[in-house]
């Protein structure tokens, strides 16, 4: 992705500290006893759905952008990686835009894009829109992930 390096890193950094808050709250931390722990994004997406999908910082141009023009996925296409268009699952507006956030870290931290100049600013929109989204998620989480998320 063509980001600002101090963009990306920001928002690399804030989503890091909330998989580790996530992990920290039972019910928000999934895997198998004695197994590696994953933040469950989806718990956490669906316990706060209804407040972030309503949240007057999540403006309509956020919305827009990551809803009706999600990110790109990578698939494997003949042995190699490609990004492509794929549309969010059917559910909640705010559990989409968790959804979408995640895309753009994963496409951020793994990916890269063949050609960022086939739409000019794009890739920093996605950015700023998930770090948005991500803030306001933060802002709506159970009380106790809060505490443990340090921005």
């Amino acid at each position: 992705m063509a980001v600002p390096q101090e963009l990306a890193q920001q928002f690399l950094f804030q989503f890091a500290r909330a998989e580790y808050a996530l992990k920290g709250v039972k019910g928000f931390c999934d895997g198998d006893e004695g197994k590696r722990a994953k933040p469950n994004w989806d718990a956490f997406a669906s316990a706060i759905a209804e407040h972030l999908a309503g949240h007057p910082r999540v403006d309509k141009e956020t919305r827009e952008l990551l809803l009706n023009q999600p990110p790109k996925v990578e698939l494997v296409r003949d042995g190699v990686a490609k990004f492509e268009d794929k549309p969010l699952c059917e559910r909640p507006d705010g559990q989409r835009l968790i959804e979408a956030m995640k895309r753009v870290r994963n496409n951020l931290f793994h990916g890269g894009k063949e050609n960022p100049e086939q739409y000019p600013g794009r890739d920093e929109r996605l950015v700023e829109a998930a770090l948005t989204v991500l803030h306001v998620a933060m802002e709506c989480a159970p009380e106790e992930i809060q505490r443990r998320f340090v921005r």
